[in-house]
């Protein structure tokens, strides 16, 4: 992957994991799955200290927390570990 071209920027690699795989080719692990294999949290309304229940916009009525479609700590996070790995433990990394 090419990155912006910046002087300061010379000669410093970037790779990237693709976690699709690892989330289930057709959405195993994703979110709503409703079967408990959910690696990412759906809509998550119970504010957390660091959300602001009074951002713009409708999106966010009733509140909506930051916790929503991110990983979870049961499943998803070792997911993305898993993402992480593959890139970071091949070869010529």
């Amino acid at each position: 992957m090419a990155l912006p071209n910046d002087p300061a920027l010379a000669g410093i690699s970037l790779k990237v994991g693709d976690p699709r795989p690892y989330f289930g080719l057709n959405g195993e692990h994703g979110a709503c799955t409703g079967d408990g294999n959910e690696g990412l949290h759906d809509m998550v309304t119970d504010l957390t200290p660091g959300d602001d229940p009074a951002l713009p916009g409708g999106w966010n009525l009733p509140g909506k927390s930051a916790q929503s479609f991110h990983p979870n700590l049961e499943m998803g996070a070792r997911l993305y570990t898993q993402t992480m790995n593959a890139v970071t433990l091949a070869p010529g990394f």
